[in-house]
């Protein structure tokens, strides 16, 4: 059975000119956005600056044509390196997504914009939503 996944956006919080490219599943985006709070601590916000929606299958092969686009810009290999696009900032790779989801025909969404940057505290708003 298919079940709904995010693809978002993580700009770094140092401000740095690199962004995560990652997946999750929609039924576990807060443990997801809430490892990435707890390792920021209470002083910084977790934010997905740009995400989409879709089934699963969907979602997993839009990350792959994005991270094989990006390939030469991923400088690090093994767990926590390959998401990380050196270089680039969201807003950069904002117009590549929707290049490869009207290219490549994904059945994705974009998040509304009333909802972004998503993080743990409209997380269950953007959800309710959905209903």
């Amino acid at each position: 059975m298919s079940e709904t996944k995010l693809l978002y956006l993580m700009a770094p919080p140092d401000g740095g000119v690199d962004v995560k490219i990652g997946i999750t599943t929609l039924s576990k985006a807060e443990v997801r956005l809430g490892t990435y709070q707890n390792a920021l601590g209470p002083r910084m916000l977790c934010q997905w600056q740009r995400c989409w929606i879709g089934p699963d299958g969907e979602i997993e092969r839009l990350e792959r044509v994005l991270k094989n686009h990006y390939r030469h810009d991923i400088l690090n290999e093994g767990r926590g390196y390959t998401e990380w696009v050196s270089g680039k900032t969201w807003q950069d790779i904002v117009p590549v997504v929707e290049e490869m989801i009207d290219g490549h025909r994904f059945k994705v969404e974009p998040v509304a914009l009333e909802y972004l940057p998503l993080t743990s505290r409209n997380l269950d708003q953007y959800r309710a939503s959905l209903i």
